[in-house]
């Protein structure tokens, strides 16, 4: 028993190293950044796929165990599927500790958009304002232009983001099944928040609000003393929400979020469907400049 514990231990501890699932935290108060001002900010994300740890524990615990026994044993189909199936549920969602990095302009009274790098995906994504429970005058707008940080408070507010962000890693986060070697794989996203919240004084902000993120994917990967598998092509879709809450004094906060998905994907697995989803609870925090 020491060598599976051994085993599962040293794997999920890799991909806690370099976790690289989609980024489901939102990282962002509703309200969109003044035409020229800009929004810096440093993060890490945290991801835990609760599902995915689970079954990846199980597959990994009983082949260990074979192989170690049987240097050249074969699984057996149902053992393959599994085993391809607990690779392909950690590259769609893996355990993982992401560095993250946001910067942000406004564009337009209304509408800013954002450029993001986390761990090992990029993003881009424009955020527009489409709620605001009170206008300022423009004796308020005056005092205010020129001036760094938020401008004048408008209340309530609810925006809309819509962002594309594309997978720049490969087969190495899957290393922890060392029985598993992946060739190629692929990912885009879609991501929909829909954020509401209102500022502390000059004294921070909060936010929350519900999240959809949509992925296509394709993984090619090959078994230990089996050989290339059949490509896993397939669909994922993430549904949830968010809450956020950042604390400081008028350009400067540090914030916390904590982001709660259903994960619904269920990919073909050796032509039989596989349900890989599962609940994923992704907690972030840094350091925000609204400048």
């Amino acid at each position: 028993m020491s060598s599976r514990f051994a085993s599962l231990f040293a794997g999920l501890f890799a991909l806690a190293s370099a976790g690289c699932s989609t980024t489901l935290s939102t990282l962002q108060p509703a309200e969109p950044m003044r035409p020229g001002h800009v929004q810096a900010q440093a993060a890490l994300d945290v991801n835990v796929p609760a599902s995915r740890i689970v079954d990846a524990v199980d597959v990994v615990g009983t082949l260990v165990d074979r192989y170690a026994s049987d240097p050249s044993y074969r699984p057996t189909p149902d053992e393959q599927r599994r085993a391809l199936a607990a690779g392909v549920g950690l590259g769609l969602s893996s355990p993982g500790v992401n560095p993250d990095f946001m910067l942000r302009m406004g564009v337009v009274k209304d509408l800013d958009v954002g450029l993001r790098w986390s761990g090992l995906a990029a993003h881009a994504d424009g955020k527009y304002r489409f709620l605001a429970t009170r206008e300022p005058s423009q004796e308020e707008e005056k005092a205010e232009s020129g001036k760094i940080g938020n401008g004048p408070d408008r209340g309530f507010q609810g925006a809309v983001s819509i962002g594309v962000s594309k997978a720049l890693y490969n087969g190495f986060v899957f290393d922890a099944l060392d029985f598993l070697e992946v060739g190629d794989y692929s990912r885009w996203n879609v991501e929909v928040p829909v954020i509401f919240g209102s500022r502390l004084a000059d004294f921070g902000h909060v936010w929350f609000g519900p999240k959809y993120v949509f992925s296509t994917y394709s993984v090619d990967a090959s078994l230990k003393n089996v050989g290339v598998v059949p490509e896993t092509t397939g669909t994922i879709h993430h549904l949830g929400a968010f809450a956020g809450a950042g604390v400081g004094y008028k350009v400067v906060f540090v914030f916390l979020e904590l982001s709660v998905m259903k994960m619904f994907a269920e990919p073909e697995v050796f032509g039989q469907r596989t349900d890989l989803g599962g609940i994923v609870v992704a907690p972030a925090g840094g350091l925000m400049l609204r400048l």
